[in-house]
């Protein structure tokens, strides 16, 4: 009891260093190293093999909502996170760990070196994991941006002229605090969306996701950013709620694991899955930039820790030939919970929920434009990405060019199709890193030398 005191306390003090004096402002650039590549591959191993060792642990949670479920045909979902939320949510983790505990101590005794007592011992240290990282960094986080730090910031910058000595721990503690957050809210989002792009200049990999990213868009606390609603994947900005900009970490980690560059093929083919490859993607990379946002880096191991495992659970599935995770749709959303969703359609309690189809790949795009070019027109770019769901940088690069090729070369039947699909054209723009990408490249086209 004593230890775990002491290192909550210590994780306490390096929070507030890193909110008050290590704030990711005015820092030196970053430029990649093999040992970011290598340290994030082992993190990901790690978190996913510890979320697999996990599952035993979930199951009483998960049965407990299924038979809810079941008896009243309704789906429990989370659609806002609050203080008074993660609390209770940490408090029924603790309950559940506490309980699974004693009856483990009971039946095989104290925690051993050896197997196969330290075995069976492994769901509790996965689950000590997920509380030590993922709650314990959502719980600051929401008790961070709870406090009115511009009042505070501009009280320090009012008594700092008559206080000497407040002035020098000003000036050498509490600068980059004072100047992030005497800035209004929306100023605050783009001081960090500036301050990560200029760190991230001497890094190609990062640099590149990030030129998808226009800005923040600040929406009502009633909108729950849940279940993929959390972008607008053409406009490329990334949907927060206002007082997330009490958090730059938060505004940081988000600005690079919400940005559009997913929905690029280059990155990742489409359609694709959430569960199962989009998130296992952008987990990776998170990992291997961990240098950018070490406290989203803590909340990210955790959330790796609690989910990972749905990805071998689908996996595991398809390749049983049952396949009951559904694509993410067209406009950039997802079914949460695939299980429950699938039995209740088994059962007949509830329709088909593709009333939103799948997003749509190059070849389907290039197809519906042809075929409502003689009503609509030639399409903008900005169209384009706003109807089907695609980064405008990609479309200027690639597709919007692929179209008016297809279209020039339209006046003999099946001509545009044969265009784009044997003509070898290459990916512009930016070159993707082979080892970065979450799936091959889109038929029909290979990537460039450049």
């Amino acid at each position: 009891m004593r230890l775990a005191a002491v290192v909550a306390f210590a994780a306490l003090v390096l929070d507030i260093a890193y909110y008050v004096a290590w704030l990711p402002f005015g820092q030196k650039q970053i430029r990649r190293i093999a040992l970011d590549r290598h340290m994030g591959t082992f993190l990901y191993a790690l978190t996913y093999a510890l979320s697999i060792l996990r599952s035993p642990l979930g199951l009483p949670s998960y049965t407990l909502k299924l038979a809810i479920f079941l008896a009243t045909h309704r789906n429990y979902q989370t659609t806002h996170n609050s203080v008074a939320r993660e609390l209770l949510h940490l408090l029924g983790d603790c309950l559940n760990l506490a309980v699974v505990t004693k009856l483990l101590f009971r039946a095989i005794g104290p925690p051993r070196v050896w197997p196969p007592t330290c075995l069976l011992y492994m769901p509790i240290y996965a689950e000590v994991s997920v509380l030590a990282t993922r709650r314990w960094q959502m719980l600051f986080s929401g008790f961070w941006q709870c406090i009115p730090h511009r009042s505070i910031a501009r009280s320090i910058n009012t008594w700092s002229v008559h206080w000497p000595i407040l002035f020098s721990i000003r000036r050498h503690v509490l600068d980059r605090y004072l100047a992030f957050y005497s800035l209004e809210d929306e100023e605050r989002a783009d001081y960090v969306l500036r301050a990560l792009k200029r760190r991230a200049r001497l890094d190609a990999s990062m640099s590149a996701r990030l030129a998808y990213v226009t800005g923040f868009k600040i929406v009502s606390e009633d909108r729950s950013l849940v279940g993929g609603d959390v972008r607008d994947v053409a406009g490329g900005r990334v949907l927060i709620h206002r007082r997330w900009t009490n958090d730059p970490w938060l505004l940081t980690g988000l600005a690079v694991r919400r940005g559009p560059w997913l929905f690029d093929p280059r990155y990742l083919r489409r359609p694709f899955y959430y569960r199962s490859q989009s998130n296992a993607l952008v987990t990776l990379f998170m990992l291997r930039s961990a240098r950018y946002y070490p406290p989203f880096t803590v909340y990210q191991l955790g959330h790796q820790v609690l989910l990972a495992r749905y990805d071998a659970f689908y996996r595991i599935l398809r390749r049983a030939g049952l396949n009951i995770e559904p694509w993410v749709c067209e406009d950039g959303s997802f079914e949460f919970d695939s299980m429950i969703a699938w039995i209740a359609r088994q059962l007949g309690w509830r329709k088909s929920t593709a009333t939103k189809r799948a997003l749509w790949s190059d070849e389907e795009v290039i197809a519906d434009v042809l075929e409502r070019l003689g009503e609509c027109g030639v399409p903008s770019a900005e169209s384009i990405a706003n109807r089907y769901t695609y980064p405008m940088k990609y479309v200027q690069e690639v597709l919007h060019p692929i179209l008016e090729g297809a279209i020039e070369l339209r006046p003999t039947e099946g001509a545009a199709y044969a265009s784009y699909d044997n003509t070898g054209l290459s990916y512009g723009g930016h070159p993707v890193d082979a080892q970065d990408r979450g799936a091959h490249p889109v038929p029909g086209h290979h990537r460039s030398g450049g």
